[in-house]
């Protein structure tokens, strides 16, 4: 762009949207160096913006206005405002925007606090700000200033829409640099020249901080989820060299299950059918019965726990035991828990006809257990004896065991 010219200059005579104004409502939260505005254009609310007037002549803030109009009006993604209009009026330079029914996400934290002790609404918002974020980084724009205020949830749906491009850094608009230091990247503040995708991947790393534990202490690392401390760790180098994820490879990481459970429904519907057809045949049949293979027991337990991750495997040396066990139990509970309502409902009648199949089926599962028990002690093993973690997965396979167990028990005295 030449530099004597302004991509204002289209618009130096009262834009023509400005007749159609039928309303202007000034928004309460501003930005540090901008005005905003709430105005209806044709019976439809838009967003408008324009600096303060202690910048309306000052050349810096006139080229990031440009520039955060020249980017945003680009782009198209549903996560991102859409940029509409820019232009110049008697007040000075301004940029339209669609208008966001919804509140900034610290806002939203603050009036909906209980949203975010959900592991999956966490979630949500982190898949849509990064989807917004690799879709910037594959047009070679760095957003830059990824913060609670610039990320707004919508009131339908509570959705992402990322704002504010004022800051952004692309091929073509190199000198205008800056950021939020409480999530800005160390180089956007020591070595501006390093700055590229992986900036905005730490301030991720923040917002993952942020949503789940509402600091942004990187030494909070420890109290987030165990399936997401490794990409915050890795979100939060300090050293951009060492910080090697992408938005793309975030996703990807953030889309798959916390643990990949493989559904038993094929067995489960081959145990109810045999109880019914049991129950049909009555007598005649248990010697039939008697004689199924092994094999087709084991079809309902088989493949009831996932692989471990190695992936996901964690040190920790420096945690105490307490905080171990409770991180321990919360993994096997998340683990057995998928499995109570199939096996409740399996045992929910034990009768002289189906009792040798159950009782059978339910001694695969508590086998299945034990090795499950083993290879997920691989991920612990290095804070806790097995012996010590064997006894608490038993507690908490117990849990679940005992009120079937009781019921063969008593069926079969």
């Amino acid at each position: 762009m030449n530099s004597e010219s302004s991509s204002f200059d289209d618009f130096q005579n009262d834009s023509p949207l400005l007749s159609t104004f039928s309303d202007v409502v000034p928004i309460e939260k501003n930005g540090a160096t901008s005005e905003c505005f709430k105005v209806r254009i044709h019976g439809k609310w838009h967003f408008l913006k324009r600096p303060k007037k202690n910048f309306t002549e000052h050349p810096l803030y006139i080229a990031a206005f440009e520039k955060e109009f020249d980017l945003g009006f680009t782009l198209d993604h549903t996560n991102i405002v859409r940029y509409l209009n820019k232009g110049n009026d008697k007040n000075g330079i301004y940029i339209l925007t669609e208008y966001v029914d919804g509140l900034t996400l610290n806002d939203f934290r603050e009036k909906y606090p209980l949203y975010f002790q959900k592991e999956e609404n966490n979630r949500k918002i982190l898949s849509q700000l990064v989807s917004a974020l690799a879709y910037l980084h594959s047009r070679q724009i760095v957003h830059l200033d990824i913060k609670p205020e610039n990320i707004l949830i919508t009131n339908n749906g509570n959705n992402v829409k990322l704002i504010d491009l004022g800051l952004s850094y692309s091929d073509c608009y190199t000198e205008i640099t800056g950021g939020t230091r409480t999530f800005g990247s160390p180089e956007q503040f020591r070595h501006s020249e390093q700055i590229d995708e992986r900036s905005d991947m730490y301030a991720v790393g923040k917002l993952i901080l942020y949503l789940f534990t509402g600091q942004v202490d990187i030494h909070s690392v420890g109290k987030l989820p165990f399936s997401l401390k490794k990409l915050a760790k890795r979100c939060l180098q300090e050293d951009i060299q060492q910080r090697t994820i992408n938005a793309s490879e975030f996703l990807s990481a953030i889309s798959r299950k916390r643990a990949n459970y493989v559904p038993v429904v094929l067995g489960v519907l081959f145990i109810i059918a045999l109880i019914i057809g049991i129950t049909e045949w009555r007598k005649t049949k248990v010697v039939y019965i008697k004689q199924i293979p092994n094999k087709i027991n084991m079809i309902v337990f088989k493949k009831v726990f996932p692989k471990k991750d190695t992936k996901q495997k964690e040190e920790k040396a420096n945690k105490s035991n307490e905080s171990i066990e409770l991180e321990i139990r919360k993994v096997i509970q998340e683990r057995l828990t998928p499995n109570v309502p199939t096996l409740m409902k399996v045992y929910s009648d034990i009768n002289e006809y189906n009792f040798t199949i159950l009782n059978k089926s339910f001694n695969d599962w508590k086998n299945t257990c034990m090795v499950d028990c083993k290879t997920l002690y691989d991920d612990y093993k290095d804070n806790i004896t097995y012996k010590d973690f064997e006894s608490i997965y038993m507690e908490e396979l117990n849990k679940i065991d005992l009120p079937i167990q009781e019921k063969l028990d008593k069926f079969k005295r």
